[in-house]
């Protein structure tokens, strides 16, 4: 009974751990009207640039949508409602542990119409904190790392640099940082 409950928990304890280094990303949004009234039922779809994957989602009454466990990539959002014109932007990145928001503006048409969308602002992640990052095939290449070892840009993440106590995160306190671990032989 003992030895069962022990390993109940450390699944427990291990599945938390593991959700929490998840590699997906996610995107959610509110659909509204020019005159800022929000539209629910509407359909929202996402379309995976790279694999052509189609998800789609019904906006609720407070007409937001969400679309949680989205590999990352680059995606299409289209949205439809009767009366509105069609709303279609490419090209949104969603990257590994990032919440990206995409409210759209629907314009008053026939739903044959279409509004593109070839460019914005770009996407901002407000809805965490998470410091997840993505260090793609050019940076690797690029930053100094000696014998190659992928896990040494780990060091990258600000919490690595600085240390995790948050009155460490002045510049000053990071540059002695650095130099305390020339001095020492680290890179």
């Amino acid at each position: 009974m003992r030895l069962g409950l022990k390993a109940l928990l450390s699944i427990i304890l291990w599945g938390t751990v593991a959700w929490a280094q998840s590699t997906y990303g996610g995107l959610r949004g509110i659909v509204a009207d020019a005159g800022a009234g929000v539209l629910a039922s509407s359909k929202v779809g996402l379309l995976n640039e790279g694999t052509g994957e189609l998800r789609s989602a019904v906006t609720l009454a407070t007409g937001e949508y969400v679309f949680s466990q989205v590999i990352p990539g680059s995606y299409t959002i289209s949205v439809e409602n009767p009366g509105f014109k069609k709303y279609s932007r490419k090209g949104v990145l969603v990257e590994t542990q990032s919440q990206i928001t995409v409210d759209v503006k629907m314009e008053v048409g026939n739903v044959t119409d279409s509004v593109n969308v070839t460019e914005e602002v770009p996407l901002i992640e407000t809805a965490t904190a998470s410091q997840g990052q993505v260090i793609d095939r050019q940076k690797m290449i690029d930053l100094p790392n000696l014998g190659r070892n992928p896990y040494m840009f780990s060091k990258l993440a600000i919490a690595q640099l600085c240390g995790a106590d948050t009155r460490n995160y002045l510049p000053a306190s990071c540059l002695r940082e650095l130099l305390r671990r020339r001095r020492h032989g680290y890179q």
